[in-house]
């Protein structure tokens, strides 16, 4: 009986989790109908830039340790979650919605807030509710 339980939570949560990302790709199609290439990349201004997805949680704050990492700092966790991405080839992360800050790190004991309007290294990280805001101001 638990072992039927246990595989109902999994097909449930791998059903959750590709119902967002079919709703984060369709958003994108609408919002950006004529510059989108394909689901993983977009061309805006005659730039190719990668799209990556985030997941977050409520409350999560988004950290740019450097160009090849960023950090997802949730109150519930103890340790930050490092995700690998290369923000010096022209990308596009795209976060939840309910994103509360994003930060950078500018040296070991400095950081400083940005907003989705501004380039990090070669890349722009938005959250998804921002997406027609950021791309009226792209475009």
């Amino acid at each position: 009986m638990t072992i039927y339980v246990i595989l109902g939570l999994i097909v449930l949560f791998f059903s959750f989790k590709i119902a967002w990302s079919f709703h984060y790709r369709s958003t994108l199609k609408r919002i950006f109908k004529d510059q989108l290439m394909n689901d993983k990349e977009i061309l805006i201004k005659g730039v190719t830039y990668k799209i990556h997805y985030l997941s977050c949680s409520k409350n999560t704050q988004v950290r740019v340790n450097s160009y090849l990492f960023i950090e997802l700092m949730s109150p519930k966790q103890q340790k930050p979650q490092l995700i690998p991405v290369n923000l010096k080839s022209p990308t596009m992360v795209i976060t939840s919605p309910i994103v509360t800050k994003l930060r950078m790190v500018i040296n070991e004991n400095e950081e400083r807030f940005f907003s989705y309007q501004e380039k990090v290294y070669d890349s722009y990280i938005i959250p998804f509710d921002k997406l027609s805001l950021f791309k009226e101001f792209l475009i």
